[in-house]
């Protein structure tokens, strides 16, 4: 029985975005009806686009991750074991870590571009 209500509840809002993009309530620009979003998700997987476009952000990921690795590690180790660096680049660091990881997505696109 839980289920069930919990399914529904889904089913509910769903629809209820349905029809408030087919009404005109938002513009499907805004925010695309569950019908256009599951019909590109059903094209792009039949095409295969889906699938290169997930190995292009599977290799992103794993080259962030490297990069970050080889970086940060020694750097944190350094910062860890120094005290002058511990006063002076872990404020900084521990300052940055504060942000939010989405706000920095704007500020990778203009340093880096939309390019491998």
């Amino acid at each position: 029985m839980r289920r069930l209500v919990c399914v529904s509840f889904f089913m509910v809002i769903l629809a209820a975005w349905e029809m408030c993009v087919h009404y005109g309530f938002w513009s499907d620009m805004l925010l695309p009806a569950p019908s256009q979003v599951a019909g590109y998700c059903f094209g792009a997987l039949a095409d295969g686009t889906l699938f290169w476009s997930s190995l292009v952000t599977l290799k992103r990921l794993c080259v962030g991750y490297g990069v970050g690795l080889l970086l940060g590690l020694p750097l944190g180790i350094l910062i860890a074991r120094f005290l002058i660096l511990e006063d002076t680049l872990g404020v900084v660091a521990l300052g940055l870590q504060a942000l939010p990881s989405v706000c920095w997505a704007p500020l990778a696109l203009l340093w880096f571009g939309q390019h491998e």
